[in-house]
């Protein structure tokens, strides 16, 4: 299994159908078998079952389901040393526009295979680079994802509980660290990533990244001056002890460059009379 399993956002996004959460966690277990780079995977339709907690012919509807949408396509099956056939197939997606989660995500046990499903939905939504996303309401977001508006809120309601979700006011925050907010650990998103948990901290949404030009100005700014995840945490609850609602990483930016600031010292003063 690799070490991270990519997941196009659109496909999943299309998906209509009504075991579509279910469906996703079999694509996923059928992509995380893909260990080069051909495309390729093999996985039978019985560890399939047992991994996602179907049955073996509801497997082979979602097997159908996948192919007809074009995600994969069966290329031979072969039998091995159990007693089970597997299929091989071959992922048909262009790469572009993709989340990425941890294989443990797949066999967290405190996770149904609906709310993981769910988790990797809602991943797909979030914005560029972040792991939350816009959250109104259920009424409002159920047509987006092509859920029903109360298992939906029953379910949303169930991960806030678990911890696995946090809502902070109309923003919905993935939390779980098996949904990947980047995969390669650069000095910009390590300090996207301190800000971003600054921000969770102390009850904001964080900062969405924005264009990349504004956001590669405001992010190496920030890094000339404080150029390591330390530096960088320290300055945010020396310089920032309350900070608004919602926040633009512009604004981090101007209060963590500002050469003017000096932390103001409480001193006691002392009157003779």
């Amino acid at each position: 299994m690799s070490n991270y399993i990519r997941i196009p956002n659109r496909a999943i996004q299309s998906l209509k159908t009504r075991n579509k959460l279910t469906l996703i966690v079999v694509y996923a277990y059928i992509r995380s078998q893909i260990k080069d780079s051909t495309n390729t995977a093999s996985i039978s339709e019985q560890e399939l079952a047992e991994k996602c907690g179907v049955c073996l012919r509801s497997v082979g509807n979602y097997i159908q389901e996948l192919k007809k949408e074009g995600l994969i396509t069966v290329i031979d099956k072969k039998q091995g040393k159990s007693e089970y056939p597997y299929n091989v197939y071959r992922v048909e997606f262009p790469e572009e526009d993709f989340s990425m989660i941890k294989p443990e995500l797949l066999t967290d046990s405190s996770l149904t295979t609906e709310q993981k499903g769910l988790l990797i939905l809602l991943k797909s939504h979030c914005h560029e680079g972040t792991n939350h996303m816009n959250y109104p309401s259920a009424n409002k977001i159920a047509p987006l994802l092509n859920i029903g508006r109360i298992k939906l809120g029953d379910m949303i309601k169930e991960l806030l509980t678990t911890g696995h979700l946090l809502q902070i006011q109309q923003f919905l925050i993935i939390i779980d660290p098996n949904i990947l907010m980047f995969l390669n650990p650069t000095s910009d998103n390590l300090a996207y990533e301190t800000i971003y948990a600054f921000c969770l901290l102390n009850g904001a949404v964080p900062p969405i990244r924005g264009d990349r030009r504004t956001y590669t100005n405001n992010i190496y700014r920030i890094l000339e001056s404080y150029p390591t995840p330390p530096l960088l945490s320290k300055a945010l609850q020396e310089r920032f002890i309350n900070i608004p609602p919602n926040v633009s990483l512009g604004y981090f930016c101007e209060g963590l460059c500002n050469k003017h600031y000096s932390k103001e010292k409480k001193t006691k003063h002392e009157f003779i009379l």
